[in-house]
């Protein structure tokens, strides 16, 4: 296998934040996906009932090996080199011989057949069951779901992608898959340890008012980043800004057309969205919605969110955003970032380590840093937060208690975190096979592993067969961790969450997608010059009337109801 590819699959496994639909879909819009199909819990002890009476799972931290910087809050743990010891996370066996058969999000062609899997049957082996994959890409998983539902056949374990159109979730959760809550709720977790390390934030949007029906896979709370070439920075004597002037005039500096570099870039259609979420947080928007004295506000409505808006429009008119970049997808944009056709970069956070070593692939010695959020007006500024989970509900299909246990002893397994040989396992595959450990003791996958783990080394097995915490590791760069590590540290007192987060509404299930684009589409016309500013105005109101207060309400009952 080419080293280049080898460093991608590791930066991919390791860092534990697979990007859906290949890359940036997810992570990088600026209006959330809503991951919480049910009426969740969002109580933040797990010692607290919730409003119907149903636990968060406890917390019990696991006892691997140590990192070299610690987990503080949002804060993930950072590893500057690979566990030279690895420890085991599950003492039993989980399955008892028999099929277990998982649905799941398909984004590459399948691995090799069983027979010449070396990873699969390792797998295979250590779980004591016969997994068996049934897949469907993006764009018919919905339809494929649909059918197997209608045929009562359900396969054992489903990975369920929120972002495919999924009808009537909540429903099908309660009325086909298993209730999970006197398995997981409260202190009963533990007696499954590598779930009840899943942290309690990730589990909010799992548990409603009559129980728990769905086991997360965590991913960082951390959302939009605005990186930039520090080394670069530092050379040309450049300051970071201290206030919206400041950024101005920064980015201005940036900008040599005629030379084809520009101070950023933006892609088509949600890109324009997921950039105004920097300004967003320099003008201390909300983070999609703020709750007052129990009355919730949308960002729109907002005088704050309007003023980003018109600073945005203020610098697109004074051309510091490259044009090319406008024609492109969002994945297109971290090329004009490596090639200096701009100089900073959004990027969603589960890039980061990605854009770090293909940076440095052509930059070699580089260092990525994001740059501290600050208020308009020279202020705090803030940085918005999403819900820390992957948008799939793992969900088990009804089935004897026996049966419900035994499937969540797979689960355990397959959660185990990193630095242990499970992890290792589901990640990487067989040792001196698909792996090797390399003079610094970091994994390298061999070209093998291209047929055991798929082409992209992304396994069915890892798409919907839950997951372990993140945390920040590079086999490449001991430097990313570190910086990282920083840089998730200055951000943590501004994190700004959505207090939606958690709950459920009927109105946003069925139009949020539909007023999601109309918010899209005014707010571009907008930046770009093609409809006045004063449109926000207009905007504001058409998406109360289109089902925005019907949302709004939703929200607030719900809210209301656990007694927040």
């Amino acid at each position: 296998m080419p080293e280049a590819q080898g460093k991608t699959w590791l930066l991919h496994r390791t860092m534990e934040r697979r990007q859906f639909l290949r890359g940036t879909l997810v992570s990088a819009l600026s209006v959330p996906v809503t991951l919480s199909l049910l009426e969740a819990c969002t109580t933040s002890s797990s010692t607290q009932p919730s409003a119907g009476g149903v636990r968060l799972p406890s917390y019990l931290p696991f006892r691997g090996p140590k990192p070299d910087l610690p987990s503080n809050g949002a804060v993930e743990p950072a590893y500057l080199r690979f566990p030279s010891h690895l420890v085991r996370s599950v003492n039993e066996t989980p399955g008892r011989g028999g099929d277990v058969t998982l649905l799941y999000l398909a984004l590459e062609p399948p691995p090799a057949p069983l027979a010449q899997n070396a990873a699969w049957q390792a797998l295979n082996k250590a779980l004591n069951v016969k997994l068996r994959f049934v897949g469907a890409d993006p764009l018919t998983f919905a339809t494929k779901f649909a059918t197997i539902a209608a045929s009562g056949d359900l396969p054992d374990v489903m990975g369920l992608p929120l972002f495919t159109g999924l009808p009537n979730l909540p429903q099908f959760l309660k009325a086909a898959c298993a209730d999970l809550t006197p398995h997981l709720a409260g202190d009963a977790v533990k007696d499954y340890p590598n779930l009840a390390n899943l942290p309690t934030f990730s589990w909010k949007s799992y548990v409603n008012s009559s129980g728990i029906y769905a086991v997360p896979i965590p991913a960082s709370q951390f959302f939009n980043g605005f990186f930039y070439d520090k080394g670069r920075f530092d050379r040309l004597g450049l300051q970071l800004p201290k206030n919206a002037d400041d950024l101005t005039r920064l980015l201005k500096a940036l900008t040599r057309p005629q030379a084809g570099q520009y101070a950023c870039g933006y892609a088509a259609g949600q890109g324009t969205i997921a950039h105004l979420t920097i300004f967003r947080q320099i003008f201390r928007a909300p983070n999609n919605w703020k709750l007052e004295r129990g009355r919730l506000i949308k960002d729109i409505e907002t005088e704050e969110h309007k003023a980003a808006v018109g600073y945005m429009r203020d610098l697109q008119a004074a051309g510091v955003f490259n044009p090319d970049a406008q024609t492109q997808s969002l994945s297109a944009l971290s090329g004009f970032f490596i090639r200096g056709q701009i100089q900073i970069l959004v990027l969603g956070w589960p890039g980061y380590a990605n854009l770090w070593d293909q940076y440095n692939a052509v930059h070699p010695g580089s260092q990525i840093y994001n740059m501290p959020m600050f208020g308009h007006d020279g202020g705090k500024g803030s940085f918005f937060t999403i819900n820390g989970t992957q948008p799939t509900y793992v969900a088990i299909k009804k089935a004897s208690t026996e049966r419900v246990k035994e499937l969540l002893r797979v689960l355990n397994f397959m959660s185990s975190p990193f630095g242990t040989v499970e992890h290792a396992l589901r990640t990487y595959g067989v040792k001196d096979v698909d792996y090797s450990l390399d003079r610094d003791g970091n994994p390298r996958p061999t070209d093998r592993a291209r047929t055991d783990l798929t082409s992209t080394l992304v396994p069915p097995w890892v798409r919907g067969l839950g997951g372990p915490p993140p945390v920040l590791y590079d086999p490449n760069s001991s430097d990313f961790a570190r910086v990282a590590h920083q840089m998730e540290s200055e951000l943590a007192p501004m994190l700004v969450t959505d207090p939606t987060q958690g709950y459920y509404s009927p109105t946003q299930d069925a139009k949020g997608t539909v007023l999601t684009q109309l918010i899209t589409d005014r707010l571009t016309a907008i930046i770009n010059g093609r409809a006045p500013l004063s449109d926000h105005d207009q905007l504001v109101k058409d998406w109360r009337a289109q089902g925005g207060d019907q949302i709004r309400a939703e929200y607030e009952a719900a809210i209301a109801k656990r007694g927040g």
